[in-house]
């Protein structure tokens, strides 16, 4: 198969990218930019073409889709520091584009996977969440709630796609995921302090709990989906149920670094940190019993295994040497 993938220089398409690569398929990969790392992953790989554009551009994108067998659309703006200061552009990219490129597919019987998020049940307090719980949204004055808006507008575009049997996808709702080249997030953001040896920022009181879940499982979950022989035209819960509060994260990653938790955090409000127009959601669990019934999918990767090797490549990387990420094979207890 040959794979159009949109942001696969990001942290979840450089993965997915690789490990498309490693199957033995066909990848064109579509981002603004490239790293020297990425190159150089892909260096021994004679089966990728990187193409640097925008998904914005649409004569870009209909050339692409047309040399493509399967659609794997990644490119979003997920960082809550940007979609609360530029909702605009957080709109353009994850709504407009995106129906810009379920337009290109329909009727052409090309698939397309597509990357949602937890976000899209925004502050429902009855967790965990199954697929179909409802979403409870804050008002759309606080820009907040523009990027979990985006996304959920396409969930419904591409259902009634379907439904009029104009488009056949598969998709997931990715909950917290972290791992080697993550940017922008809490995880990274935590490590990159304690190697920095800056003290750790934790937003509010930290008793806001998230379930982590590694890279290696989200891709592993991803591949599974685009391989498989027909898309399965629904979305997937794809996320750890372990809740983990940012005090207990926060500790976790002073003491992998060996730092003193009680002297490395200090605490800021949310409005301080991260502006005005943003609402912070108490508990996010998953129910993924879907994934777990229909695609044989759990996740297998402990946070204090995925931490380790997140902070250790980091580390290394920082150092200027280059280095690949581990696989684990432990389930969360």
């Amino acid at each position: 198969m040959r794979y159009l993938i949109t942001g696969a220089a990001g942290f979840i398409g450089s993965h997915l990218t690789l490990k498309l690569l490693s199957g033995g398929h066909e990848v064109i990969a579509l981002d603004l930019s490239f790293s020297d790392e990425f190159r150089q992953d892909l260096a021994h790989f004679s089966s990728v073409s990187l193409v640097s554009g925008s998904v914005l551009d649409q004569s870009l994108l209909s050339k692409l889709v047309d040399t493509s067998d399967y659609v794997i659309h990644l490119a979003a703006i997920a960082s809550p520091a940007y979609y609360v200061k530029e909702p605009k552009r957080t709109i353009d990219i994850n709504l407009n584009a995106s129906i810009a490129i379920i337009e290109l597919l329909r009727f052409s019987r090309k698939p397309l996977f597509y990357t949602s998020t937890s976000e899209v049940f925004g502050k429902n307090p009855n967790v965990p969440w199954s697929e179909d719980d409802d979403r409870v949204l804050g008002p759309t004055n606080i820009n907040r709630w523009c990027y979990s808006t985006s996304k959920a507008m396409i969930e419904h575009y591409m259902y009634a796609c379907y439904q009029e049997g104009s488009l056949d996808f598969s998709g997931v709702r990715i909950f917290n995921c972290y791992g080697p080249r993550l940017q922008g997030r809490v995880v990274d953001s935590f490590i990159d302090s304690v190697i920095s040896q800056k003290q750790i920022v934790v937003h509010g009181d930290g008793s806001q709990t998230r379930c982590f879940t590694y890279i290696d499982d989200l891709i592993r979950a991803i591949y599974f989906l685009v391989t498989k022989e027909k898309p399965v035209n629904k979305f997937y819960n794809i996320g750890s149920d372990v809740e983990t509060s940012m005090n207990n994260l926060a500790e976790m990653v002073c003491l992998i670094s060996g730092q003193d938790p009680s002297s490395s955090i200090v605490y800021v409000p949310h409005s301080e940190a991260i502006g005005a127009s943003y609402e912070d959601i108490p508990r996010r669990v998953p129910c993924y019993s879907a994934a777990l019934a229909d695609l044989g999918w759990k996740p297998e990767v402990c946070l204090k295994n995925g931490l380790q090797q997140m902070y250790d490549y980091t580390l290394l990387r920082r150092s200027g040497v280059k280095s690949r990420p581990q696989k684990f094979n432990e389930i969360d207890e």
